[in-house]
């Protein structure tokens, strides 16, 4: 049976959401730490060079879920486009006259506001549901662990939350998030793991809000997934030293450790 063609809005002027889904084909479970990392970093820089904003994500074992708001190439101008291209290109690359398209995922368009929340929702809840982590911010290959263990860094996600189109402002959109995300997550689902009654007592006692205890206990991963952690002089001096065992096309600078003064971290991307 031929495959459906893909939908794509390219209304001029109007930006549309998609929930992409892309599975592997290999048995096994080739995503593992690193890859997992490794994708996260990939995602990352390609949402840099293309007109998107990563609404939330979810890199499972075998598979991987994006959110993302596509901008129609007609919002940008042509040197708008030649200054992403080199981003991702140096600069003695030849800018290409054509394009080249990638078909190998299942897309859907999504609408706006609540139905954002919702399918955003169900992304981060995907580790949960595989009884992988009891709360959806404790698996870090996810948006909502991103916001919460990374706070976020470099911008990478959209602090929409699918809540702008309800007016609410953005510091307050994480907390109405997690409030909509653990009374979803707390719904049964025809037996499949979910978020206990005991942890969603435990949020709404806290109104949703993570407290500086919270936030310090997710930041300590650093000190177990980090290459070096400590002063910013220090982490610079020992990276000379071991920088061939850092992958990086371009030289890399440490990392501060928010939450934590006076100290950064170099994350290694390859495994000894």
């Amino acid at each position: 049976m031929p495959r459906i063609p893909r939908m794509v809005r390219t209304d001029s002027g109007q930006r549309c959401v998609y929930h992409v889904i892309s599975r592997t084909a290999l048995e096994g479970l080739p995503f593992k730490k690193l890859e997992k990392d490794e994708l996260v970093r990939v995602i990352q820089r390609f949402s840099m060079v293309y007109a998107v904003d990563v609404l939330g994500f979810s890199i499972m074992d075998n598979h991987f879920h994006l959110l993302i708001e596509m901008s129609p190439g007609d919002m940008l101008s042509d040197d708008e486009v030649r200054r992403r291209f080199f981003l991702l290109y140096n600069k003695g690359t030849e800018f290409p006259e054509g394009q080249m398209t990638h078909e190998r995922f299942k897309s859907v368009i999504v609408e706006k506001g609540s139905t954002v929340i919702n399918c955003l929702a169900y992304i981060d809840l995907n580790a949960v549901r595989a009884g992988i982590v009891k709360r959806p911010e404790d698996y870090r290959w996810c948006s909502i662990g991103y916001h919460v263990q990374a706070d976020n860094r470099d911008g990478f996600l959209s602090l929409d939350f699918g809540l702008a189109e309800f007016g609410v402002y953005d510091d307050q959109r994480l907390k109405q998030y997690r409030a909509s995300l653990y009374h979803a997550g707390a719904i049964d689902k025809r037996g499949k793991a979910k978020i206990s009654k005991k942890v969603l007592s435990e949020e709404i006692s806290d109104d949703f809000e993570l407290d500086r205890m919270r936030r310090f206990r997710y930041r300590t991963r650093y000190f177990t997934d980090s290459g070096i952690i400590g002063s910013k002089a220090f982490v610079l001096e020992t990276y000379a030293v071991f920088k061939d065992r850092f992958f990086a096309s371009r030289e890399r600078v440490p990392k501060r450790v928010k939450g934590i003064d006076g100290m950064y971290s170099m994350k290694r991307l390859t495994e000894v």
